[in-house]
């Protein structure tokens, strides 16, 4: 049906309706998750080829990488890429590089179906947005499939024409109460009032406001915000563009798949999005916490049996796709990086727990030097010259240094040497 893997049937794959491929997809669990580790892997590749730039005029220096499971248990990708020499925002100059960056590397125009008909059909079918009941965030979604009763499929119709017919009917009330010669602000403001509604119905801020160029989001741009908007507004010169999420062509020609890039200009917005997206699936556990953390415990140690209690609760009680199974059960990675990443392991001393070297030591008679040394000790044994070094904070020393392992044996583990790193 679907050809082989050297003469594939486009035509009976691209046929294949939402259900049908969710269907495909949980009986071959496993197949799915090792094709799906070979994408990222090419992807990790595509974005790190500095003989032929992924962005064009700027080098990826680093990447955070982290797959996460849709609802339908489909995984996805979200990256987090750092570049080599960013411009300044706090310059004209570099503001302005910023916009012919993305001038060049994003786009929101729909190809021509003639003359282009492939990327065509790629932006409409993975860059298109369209108004479903997946935009309203209070509309549960349902899963596999499992069917709608009539009266269901009534409400998402209902839903769906609210949604694309916002206000319509008091659209020409608009132009008849108010005169356009004597309150032309007037009639602006109900009409941005009017589009500001229907883009606030959609959690995906759609459709995007029209733009003559690429720009930053002005003062007067800003007075009214909906949850997808940016610092940074594309250029939008036709109704079909505004409805279209921004893509790159080759890596959309490459990929055959959706994507979503965002410029961030701000470092605290970067990480605000790198812990969001590490922590996102833990919701559920995060309201938990805060609602134990209201009950009464007399000491401390209670506090932690409770918390430790329902943890294990949650830990136990959570249920994963066939996808997700099959991808940790393989061994794949949910997180790739770029970057060496340093543990701090921080206590009160009296609540510290310590690595033995020697788990056979005479429990009577240990002493300081039976313990494995962590870096908050290395950082508190630290030279106190030159001046430099002993001014260091505990986050410049774990950057900057790193424990030489080469010729340490247990016997002179204390006697680490500190080198440099490169990183």
């Amino acid at each position: 049906k679907f050809g082989s893997t050297c003469n594939p049937n486009w035509e009976a794959i691209d046929s294949l309706s939402d259900d049908e491929y969710l269907m495909l997809a949980n009986e071959n669990p496993a197949l799915v998750a090792r094709m799906c580790k070979r994408r990222l892997a090419g992807f990790e590749e595509y974005i790190s080829d500095k003989k032929h730039p992924f962005l064009i005029d700027y080098i990826v220096s680093n990447y955070f990488l982290k797959t996460e499971f849709q609802r339908d248990g489909l995984p996805h990708l979200h990256a987090l890429l750092w570049i080599e020499n960013p411009p300044s925002t706090d310059t004209s100059e570099g503001r302005q590089a910023i916009l012919d960056f993305v001038d060049k590397f994003l786009t929101t125009e729909l190809p021509d179906r003639d003359a282009q008909p492939d990327l065509y059909k790629s932006v409409r079918k993975y860059q298109w947005h369209t108004h479903t009941f997946t935009c309203k965030p209070i509309v549960r979604i349902r899963r596999g499939k499992k069917e709608l009763t009539p009266k269901q499929k009534r409400e998402m119709q209902d839903n769906t024409d609210i949604i694309s017919s916002i206000n319509r009917n008091n659209e020409d009330e608009i132009y008849e109460k108010i005169d356009p010669d004597d309150d032309p602000d007037l009639i602006q403001t109900k009409l941005e009032r009017r589009e500001f509604f229907e883009r606030a119905r959609c959690r995906f801020g759609k459709p995007d406001p029209l733009a003559a160029k690429a720009h930053f989001r002005t003062h007067k741009e800003a007075r009214i915000l909906t949850r997808g908007d940016r610092d940074i507004i594309m250029k939008r010169t036709t109704e079909e563009s505004r409805r279209i999420v921004p893509y790159n062509i080759n890596l959309l020609k490459t990929f055959k798949c959706n994507h979503d890039m965002q410029i961030l200009t701000d470092a605290w917005a970067a990480a605000e999005y790198l812990f969001s997206y590490i922590s996102k699936e833990a919701h559920m556990e995060k309201d938990l916490v805060q609602k134990l953390a209201g009950c009464a415990c007399s000491t401390l140690e209670e506090a932690r049996r409770v918390l430790l209690k329902a943890g294990n609760a949650v830990l136990s009680h959570r249920q994963i796709g066939k996808i997700e199974a099959a991808w940790l059960i393989l061994g794949i990675p949910l997180y790739r990086c770029s970057m060496v990443t340093v543990h701090l392991y921080i206590s009160l001393p009296s609540h510290e727990d310590r690595i033995l070297k020697n788990p056979n030591v005479n429990m009577e008679s240990i002493t300081e030097d039976d313990f494995v040394t962590t870096i908050i000790h290395r950082y508190s044994q630290r030279p106190s010259v030159p001046e430099v070094i002993n001014d260091l904070t505990l986050f410049e020393f774990a950057v900057w240094f790193e424990t030489d392992y080469t010729d340490s044996t247990c016997e002179d583990i204390d006697n680490n040497t500190l080198m440099p790193n490169p990183l």
